[in-house]
């Protein structure tokens, strides 16, 4: 029950401001005095507060974010939350930051919900509560609903998320004797796995991460328990780098993060200029002078980088000339 109180000043109004609309079961109006002066004791019996948001992806604005009421502070008991988003194409969810809803097997209490499309009766494509970051979600086409749900207790910080137009990457062909999984199509940052035939033998990395041809600013890698590491890299790796371009890449992980250079790294670089025009930079945690673990560029690899914290952040940048083969790297979780 939600009880709207007066106030103790005869001459003052008090106002009562709700940000969602509110559903009840029923509403109690009884008459009484105040002051010698009559007010009205209103009180809602069994509501809910509902929040709702339509959302529209285009050409121009690709991206955008939504969060559970009051993130990064603890979300309304009894509250139903549904954000409706429509896009030109295919929309994927990145859940960014914290993420704390009530956790129970199955989800019983407060949860997460994605909907392929825009009907209750479309198909799930995941319900998630707990404090583990949730994998990527992907409509299979250009409508996604969300619902937040919160049951009559035990509040908790909630969510945020970055919704976007998912980018797709070139055709993979599975090699003569071997296989892709999964199948596609993929997206970025999809990771896909060549396997061979029996009585062959894989030349190469046996994991691809779909890369977009442009940079991303701002994408946020999570690791969990059961995925503890992945890639990055410079665009087109590993042909050139486009000039021009700032990426970064903000990486969670339950404890240390530990980056590894792999393959080619070259990035322009001029004897005495300190990595003045492209360089790669690794922080411990946020970006912030006080937290810069590294700065590199040059042809040589440069050494295991490993953050104190459970958050990194890498910082790819080019000027306007002199485009090279990049750098490619494997964050995991740090032993």
């Amino acid at each position: 029950m939600v009880l709207l109180t007066g106030n103790s000043d005869a001459d003052s109004v008090v106002e009562h401001l709700f940000t969602g609309r509110i559903q009840a079961q029923r509403i109690k109006v009884t008459p009484l005095q105040f002051h010698l002066r009559p007010c009205l004791r209103i009180e809602i019996i069994g509501c809910a507060f509902i929040h709702g948001e339509n959302v529209a992806l285009t050409n121009s604005v690709t991206e955008g974010y939504i969060m559970s009421p009051n993130y990064p502070s603890n979300y309304p008991t009894e509250m139903d939350s549904n954000w409706i988003i429509t896009a030109p194409s295919v929309i994927q969810l990145d859940f960014v930051d914290t993420f704390d809803i009530e956790y129970g097997p199955n989800c019983p209490y407060d949860y997460v919900r994605v909907i392929d499309g825009l009907l209750s009766t479309s198909p799930v494509l995941g319900t998630f509560c707990g404090t583990e970051l949730p994998p990527i979600v992907r409509a299979t086409g250009n409508a996604m609903t969300v619902q937040l749900h919160s049951d009559y207790s035990v509040p908790r910080t909630g969510f945020k998320a970055k919704y976007s137009i998912a980018i797709p990457c070139p055709p993979l062909t599975a090699p003569a004797s071997g296989a892709l999984s999964p199948v596609g199509p993929h997206y970025h940052p999809d990771v896909v796995t060549v396997t061979c035939n029996q009585g062959y033998v894989l030349d190469g990395d046996s994991d691809l991460t779909c890369q977009a041809d442009a940079c991303l600013h701002g994408e946020y890698l999570a690791l969990t328990d059961s995925v503890t590491e992945g890639y990055i890299m410079s665009p087109n790796y590993p042909g050139n780098y486009p000039e021009r371009t700032d990426c970064s890449w903000t990486i969670t992980a339950p404890s240390v993060i530990q980056l590894e250079f792999v393959g080619t790294f070259d990035i322009e670089f001029y004897q005495g200029l300190n990595c003045d025009y492209d360089w790669v930079k690794v922080y411990d945690g946020r970006i912030s002078p006080s937290s810069l673990l590294g700065t590199f560029c040059g042809i040589d690899l440069p050494p295991t980088v490993r953050t104190v914290g459970n958050v990194m952040t890498v910082q790819f940048h080019t000027d306007y000339s002199e485009r090279r083969a990049g750098f490619r790297a494997k964050y995991s979780i740090g032993k």
